[in-house]
């Protein structure tokens, strides 16, 4: 496997980890927990930044704060936030 569908599929999974992770807490999704949790996952904070704003822009805190699992569309368009603020190209 190409080191950048590695990279992808990794970030890919970090996020839909991270997002999971804030829907199962009883305080549902944050901001700050989820930037932290981009950082400890190796995100530097400007990436982690634009992540979770892109997060908050593209999906909004009510679908962020479900406890469901995302959409195929959702995945999508979450592999788009990361190649964007990862600076990947497609």
């Amino acid at each position: 496997m190409a080191r950048t569908a590695r990279l992808r599929l990794a970030g890919a999974a970090v996020v839909v980890g991270v997002t999971a992770a804030a829907c199962a807490s009883p305080d549902a999704y944050t901001e700050s927990a989820t930037r932290a949790a981009l950082r400890d996952a190796g995100l530097d904070a400007r990436q982690a930044a634009c992540v979770v704003e892109a997060m908050d822009d593209t999906f909004g805190f009510q679908r962020l704060s479900a406890r469901e699992e995302p959409t195929e569309l959702e995945r999508e368009a979450m592999e788009g936030i990361l190649d964007r603020c990862l600076g990947r190209d497609r």
